[in-house]
């Protein structure tokens, strides 16, 4: 039986409502990550379940859009500070960032997938924060150029033919 069709996994136990409850320690950016679910298979279904760079499995979803910059505004609408762990929120404030968080994530666009040494190879090359849209086509430009066609090659993967 798919987990899809497994009664077991029909209702997302969460919170209190969760065996594995412990109180909330769950480290806050964790947790958030987790979050965006939806958003996650939205990107991948945009990209075909493929990496936009190889055509092949990916591993991570790329956030054009730099996910801690999505946070800090989501905190930032909710006029609240960003703690450590989930628990150091009280229901209602913890209910509108993620909330916010949902909002935000399509406001700034699904990501692409990425095989994980291609998303290592940006963020290498990027940093990881205050990441946008212009710094991916930059790095798409950059591979196509060859730039980097002796990573490629050190790490067996080949570019898609076209480039989008």
């Amino acid at each position: 039986m798919g987990r899809r069709k497994n009664p077991k996994f029909g209702i997302s136990l969460k919170g209190k409502d969760n065996p594995n409850w412990k109180g909330g320690i769950t480290p806050l950016y964790f947790e958030l990550r987790s979050e965006i679910k939806e958003w996650r298979q939205d990107s991948m279904k945009k990209c075909n379940y493929k990496c936009v760079i190889t055509g092949k499995e990916f591993d991570n979803i790329h956030h054009l859009y730099s996910f801690r910059n999505i946070v800090n505004e989501c905190f930032y609408m909710l006029n609240l500070d960003q703690r450590s762990q989930v628990k150091d929120y009280n229901e209602e404030d913890f209910y509108n960032i993620k909330n916010i968080l949902t909002e935000l994530h399509y406001k700034y666009g699904l990501g692409v997938c990425l095989k994980k040494e291609i998303h290592k190879l940006f963020h290498d090359n990027y940093g990881y924060f205050n990441n946008n849209p212009e710094q991916f086509k930059m790095f798409k430009e950059r591979l196509y150029s060859g730039e980097f066609n002796d990573f490629l090659i050190d790490n067996n993967l080949k570019l898609l033919e076209c480039k989008e």
